[in-house]
């Protein structure tokens, strides 16, 4: 059995794979990382990476996302990083990651966030590095980590929240790192 090398695929500046073109050099299923950084997508690219059924890392940064839809990024097993910096996006759908239960970082710095469904990261039980900086967060539900046991680095710098429950502690026993700095 002939394995193929391990492909990182980026893509810049408005530039967008259809599901019909094919990239000379490499096979669909060799590439484990796509990186897209300053395009216009103003959703999440889900039809352009249907195309690569095993990434472990996706990056799509300075786009114009503005919504995390139910089953944007479904299905998606080998995930373990997703990273939706410096976008516009100002809520996410609970059903966003169905299917999708290994992620361990989820990098949402940056973005428009201002309430959080209790939810919403549900469906990542083996979440461990999470980072909020940089929205518009008002308030964090007690309970949104109750299905994130291994959540060990929290990063909630640079919101607005001023009220933290004291139960919104309780499920988040592995905790390691907390920043909570530049809140109001």
């Amino acid at each position: 059995e002939c394995r193929l090398p391990d492909v990182d695929l980026t893509i810049f500046d408005n530039f967008e794979i259809s599901g019909d073109q094919h990239l000379p050099g490499f096979n669909d299923a060799s590439v484990v990382s796509f990186m897209s950084v300053n395009n216009n997508f103003r959703h999440f690219p889900t039809t352009s990476i249907s195309r690569f059924p095993n990434l472990r890392h996706i990056k799509v940064s300075g786009s114009l996302i503005y919504q995390l839809l139910d089953g944007a990024v479904a299905n998606r097993q080998g995930l373990e990083t997703l990273s939706l910096s410096n976008n516009l996006i100002d809520s996410i759908d609970p059903r966003a990651f169905t299917g999708t239960t290994n992620i361990r970082e989820f990098n949402m710095m940056f973005n428009r966030l201002r309430n959080l469904d209790p939810a919403v990261f549900n469906m990542l039980p083996q979440l461990l590095v999470l980072d909020l900086s940089l929205n518009l967060l008002e308030r964090i539900p007690a309970s949104i980590f109750i299905n994130n046991p291994a959540l060990s680095s929290l990063n909630l710098n640079a919101n607005r929240i001023v009220f933290v429950n004291q139960t919104f502690f309780d499920s988040i026993l592995n905790l390691t790192t907390l920043q909570f700095n530049a809140n109001l």
